[in-house]
């Protein structure tokens, strides 16, 4: 993965996978926990568990049809939005 250009990429549990027995271990687990609540990104990941950037490749391929890939707004298009930067359009 290139770090001198931003990934805006994050990812996020469809459904539970079968893990190998390799990867069925507590920090796994948590990551997935949370994938399944909200859109991670590949630094969150990085940041909040112990896989290297080729891990993450390697769990991302594992996962497959698993995992939603979406895109992580930039500073640029959240400014000028209500707190918790929710759209104008949706806010209520």
């Amino acid at each position: 993965m290139n770090s001198s250009r931003p990934d805006h990429r994050a990812f996020r549990l469809l459904r539970w996978p079968d893990l190998p027995e390799g990867l069925r271990i507590a920090p796994i687990y948590r990551l997935l926990s949370t994938m399944s609540v909200k859109p991670v990104s590949r630094r969150w990941i990085r940041d909040h568990s112990p896989l290297t950037d080729r891990d993450i490749d390697q769990l991302l391929a594992l996962l497959g049809p698993a995992v939603a890939e979406t895109r992580l707004p930039t500073l640029t298009e959240t400014v000028g939005r209500p707190a918790g930067g929710l759209d104008p359009a949706l806010a209520f």
